[in-house]
């Protein structure tokens, strides 16, 4: 997919759609090539080791650093206790987009778009919006249509959905649906549900013209804000503000231009505590990270990470979460020319500008980032990363607030595609939620990790 560039074609890797689906098809080519010579199950450089199976028949591991140079493993002591992976749903064409919710410790929300047909042939297929629950820690889980006609362009890898709540028993989903190539056919929707998920309404907040990324915060059940991009004639980032539950929404301009506002992310404590991190796709004139804070009469943006006119990537995948302080979290893909890393930018108010700290560095790594705190100090970063040759869901935990960071792979026996999420209910318990096929990118099954420490 090509962006638009002043009236030029530019093939910015933000798009990186179709390109993206190659590179995972070719990683799985080589797999396939490399499977007669390794061991059944076997995993390269995966940070678990099998350590029995639960009583659930669910099999248990736990954590081990692995070294390549000694060829042995020592336990990493910031890894997680367990690690339980559960199947939410395995119908045809389905976790995409995923994204996921958690108001405590066991209950947890996935939302999802299932496809009815075959979406790997590009174009816009009809779809389903899914939303799954657990609420015994994701052992087992219920799945529910919730909007039938959830049609969107079935190629693309763009955070279409997003998904928050109350912490009691409301939950919103955003999701894009378009029908055709038209920005008139983009439309964003908020499905909410006021008793924990059992029944849904269904809101439009754009009618067009936008939400292809979209990011959801819930202040309260009446209370929400969503970023998105939008484009036409009001290209670039968006705010969406409703007070009375969903049935109404005000739109505010964060900032426009061709190709802004891509990888869009929203993170608030409250109204008056709003901030949007969100990738500036104008090649090449930006690439670059940008993020934006909610003031009095409008908005004050910035660039936080990134050169104008180099040609490094910086911001890739931008997820944005707000603490008490506040105290400010960008995660994000840095694709540059001493390689590719996911990076955490931090603001804390009364101290200048942003910290910049590397989570890791990989060949082919990041995509789809999220990043949530438990409070200022316990902070947590799910990405993906390509390990050899397949591809691996990632969760790196922090406990002096993104300073420092511990990677591990959350062990599956199929190979990661880059549509997941996380969420951070507790220190005791996270979760990721991704999507997983065989060896040739077929049979989708949307999975669930639950992170014990």
């Amino acid at each position: 997919m090509m962006r638009r560039n002043n009236g030029r074609v530019a093939p910015v890797k933000v798009a990186r759609k179709r390109a993206r689906w190659c590179i995972v098809m070719a990683i799985a080519v080589l797999v396939l090539a490399a499977s007669s010579s390794m061991p059944a199950g076997a995993r390269q450089g995966s940070p678990f080791r099998r350590t029995g199976t639960g009583r659930d028949g669910i099999p248990r591991f736990g954590p081990a650093e692995v070294s390549l140079a000694e060829g042995r493993a020592h336990p990493l002591p910031s890894a997680p206790a367990a690690v339980r992976t559960t199947t939410v749903d395995r119908t045809p064409w389905t976790g995409y987009e995923n994204a996921v919710y958690a108001s405590d410790d066991n209950t947890v929300f996935v939302a999802y778009k299932r496809f009815t047909e075959d979406p790997s042939g590009g174009g816009y297929n009809p779809a389903e919006l899914r939303v799954a629950k657990s609420v015994d820690g994701g052992v087992t889980w219920t799945v529910q249509v919730v909007d039938p006609d959830a049609i969107e362009q079935g190629d693309t890898i763009d955070g279409s959905v997003s998904i928050d709540g109350d912490h009691g028993s409301t939950v919103y989903v955003a999701y894009h649906v378009r029908a055709s190539g038209l920005f008139s056919d983009m439309k964003l929707r908020v499905a909410k549900s006021t008793d924990g998920g059992s029944t849904w309404t269904i809101h439009s907040v754009a009618d067009g013209y936008a939400g292809d990324y979209n990011s959801i915060r819930v202040l309260d059940s009446n209370v929400a804000v969503i970023s998105a991009h939008a484009a036409g004639a009001d290209e670039g980032v968006h705010t969406y503000i409703t007070r009375d539950g969903g049935a109404t929404w005000t739109d505010s301009l964060v900032e426009g231009g061709l190709g802004d506002g891509i990888y869009t992310s929203v993170g608030a404590i409250n109204l008056t505590t709003v901030f949007v991190g969100w990738y500036n796709s104008l090649y090449p004139d930006h690439t670059d990270l940008n993020a934006g804070r909610r003031v009095r009469g409008g908005w004050r943006t910035m660039t936080v990470d990134g050169v104008p006119g180099d040609n490094d990537l910086t911001g890739l995948g931008a997820s944005t979460w707000v603490a008490s302080g506040p105290t400010v979290w960008i995660a994000y893909e840095a694709d540059t020319s001493q390689g590719a890393f996911v990076r955490v930018a931090k603001f804390v108010a009364g101290t200048p500008g942003w910290t910049i700290v590397p989570v890791e560095q990989g060949g082919t790594i990041g995509w789809n980032t999220a990043v949530h705190s438990v409070g200022t100090s316990d902070l947590y970063v799910s990405y993906w990363k390509v390990e050899g040759t397949k591809g691996e869901p990632m969760l790196a935990s922090s406990s002096d607030g993104g300073a420092t960071w511990s990677p591990f792979a959350i062990p599956d026996l199929r190979y990661a595609q880059p549509y997941l999420d996380s969420t951070s209910p507790s220190v005791a318990v996270q979760y990721e939620s991704y999507q997983t096929t065989d060896q040739l990118g077929h049979n989708p099954v949307l999975r669930v990790a639950r992170i014990e420490r």
